[in-house]
């Protein structure tokens, strides 16, 4: 018995000198440096193909590059910037990484989705029926050649109507709308807020809730229709070329049978008022734009 816990005794101390040996690392190696960790906020540079390609993001100002086919792109968390390239394309500033940085979206040929997210973003959508969507942040939303629908939502947003036809919502905060003075009708609707439009010919304007400006030219192509001014809270201001010496520009509100008023400059139809109660001349700003040199 004495004998078999002498043996055991002598096969324990064995297994801690072992281990002690197995487990010692030399000098050499504890001095060594550790390997570099990447860095977290570096941003990453990925391409796609002329087929259709998902790719996404990461941490840092990451740059996405999509070509050909149907793509769909997420940036992160930084400053990212996204190209979807032709085809229909789903391209997302932030994705699914919360507030995200201020991105830059463009869409290229197809029938785009466009949304920036969180941040200050910038959005150009190219040749197509596309949709675009700001979100937080102060955007800058552009259209372009095709029939495009442009949401800002929050935000003190500017946005730009493309060549054709479409929609401009600037919803919540102060924002600034530009339709356009070439063949279709935009659509512009202000939103909350003390917002600023540019209707241009055959365009429809809607102010919508707070102190707004609608801003006429003197020589539109067709006559842009101001849907819902209020004259205890909105504001109309025309804009019209110098006159060097020559005299300030007639200005006439002429009632039409249907209950609207037409606004008229040296005689011309310039804009149309479809809630013109308590509308008069003085209320309306005229402003010359300055000569080119």
């Amino acid at each position: 018995m004495l004998f078999l816990s002498s043996l055991i005794g002598l096969l324990f101390v064995g297994l801690a000198v072992d281990t002690t040996a197995m487990t010692r690392v030399p000098d050499a190696e504890k001095d060594a440096d550790p390997p570099e960790e990447p860095e977290e906020d570096a941003g990453i540079t990925l391409e796609g193909t002329d087929g259709p390609d998902w790719l996404e993001g990461a941490k840092g100002d990451d740059v996405l590059t999509a070509f050909d086919g149907d793509d769909e792109l997420h940036g992160g968390l930084g400053d990212d910037t996204l190209d979807g390239g032709a085809g229909d394309d789903w391209l997302f500033g932030d994705g699914g990484y919360g507030p995200g940085g201020n991105d830059s979206l463009s869409g290229g040929p197809g029938n785009d989705h466009l949304a920036g997210q969180g941040g200050n973003d910038t959005i150009h959508s190219g040749p197509g029926d596309d949709t675009i969507f700001g979100g937080e942040g102060d955007d800058l939303l552009t259209g372009g050649p095709g029939t495009d629908w442009i949401s800002g939502n929050a935000g003190n947003d500017t946005l730009y109507a493309g060549s054709g036809g479409g929609d401009l919502s600037g919803d919540d905060g102060d924002d600034v709308l530009h339709g356009h003075d070439g063949p279709g009708t935009i659509w512009l609707h202000g939103g909350a807020g003390n917002d600023t439009l540019h209707p241009g010919g055959d365009d429809y304007a809607e102010g919508g809730e707070g102190e707004d400006l609608l801003v006429l030219n003197d020589a539109p192509r067709a006559v842009p229709v101001l849907g819902d001014f209020d004259a205890r809270e909105d504001r109309i201001e025309i804009r019209y070329d110098a006159r060097p010496d020559g005299p300030t520009p007639e200005l006439l509100i002429e009632r039409d049978s249907d209950g609207s008023a037409l606004i008229r400059l040296d005689g011309a139809i310039i804009g149309r008022v479809m809630t013109p109660q308590g509308l008069r001349v003085e209320d309306i700003l005229l402003t010359a734009r300055p000569q080119a040199r």
